[in-house]
């Protein structure tokens, strides 16, 4: 988990989990912790992740992206996005977040509970606690006194 949440982070608030299942279950969690926006076609990420939860072993990157294609053409998607370049890239992302972790020249899924509890260790109260001076800053400024 490198710089990847270092400046930015997006989490978004949906409904419970317990209706969803497969890849829409994955793409809901992507969607929550902002790998993926709403709106986005090219959602590769959320294939990746999934093709490494479903795996026992852990898988090449030509590998990955064999098993992204075969899901995209089994849910009627788009293959947008398959292409190794992007895969490798896609993969990185989800390593950087620590949903992925690399083993030799393969991949396999993380724990997702460990890696978000980590992130949430790491990130949010530091977010948290830099929103909160901002919030300090503005009242500050607003009550006449200089910010600096």
């Amino acid at each position: 988990m490198s710089s990847e949440f270092s400046k930015k982070a997006v989490l978004r608030r949906l409904e419970h989990p317990y209706r969803f299942s497969g890849r829409e279950l994955v793409r809901r969690l992507c969607l929550s912790v902002g790998l993926v926006q709403e709106s986005d076609s090219r959602d590769v990420v959320v294939d990746i992740l999934h093709s490494l939860l479903r795996s026992d072993v852990p898988l090449s990157h030509s590998e990955i992206a064999r098993s992204v294609c075969t899901l995209r053409q089994r849910a009627g998607l788009d293959l947008k996005g398959c292409a190794l370049s992007n895969i490798r890239r896609q993969t990185l992302r989800l390593r950087r977040f620590g949903f992925v972790e690399q083993c030799s020249r393969k991949y396999r899924a993380a724990n997702i509970v460990d890696a978000f509890e980590n992130f949430e260790k790491i990130y949010l109260s530091d977010m948290i606690r830099r929103v909160k001076d901002y919030c300090k800053a503005v009242e500050s400024e607003r009550n006449g006194k200089d910010v600096s």
